[in-house]
């Protein structure tokens, strides 16, 4: 199994998709956002950040192949704000945050 970091830069996902996430995660607020990314409302506790980037990457990794199999349900709102978060966490993984 990869580490978070690793497996975040063997992803491959069209430029557009990619651009609209770093937009994103520059207004990225983690108690707002990852709950909702995670599909995690109702619990009030945050997982750190490797562990939601691994949780992000199952969200993003299901709407990848809703995109690509042209699912009707396929939003591509929801695709972009699970990147933002991706990336968001990335970042704060990074620095060390919590």
């Amino acid at each position: 199994m990869q580490d978070p970091m690793s497996r975040l830069t063997m992803m491959s996902r069209p430029r557009v998709l990619i651009d609209a996430g770093r937009a994103g995660a520059g207004h990225y607020q983690r108690d707002r956002d990852l709950p909702r990314a995670i599909g995690r409302t109702t619990d009030p506790r945050l997982p750190g950040h490797g562990a939601a980037m691994m949780m992000l990457f199952d969200v993003e990794a299901e709407l990848e192949a809703a995109r690509q199999e042209r699912v009707a349900t396929y939003r591509p709102t929801r695709h972009v704000a699970a990147l933002s978060a991706l990336l968001a966490e990335a970042r704060l993984l990074r620095m060390g945050r919590e």
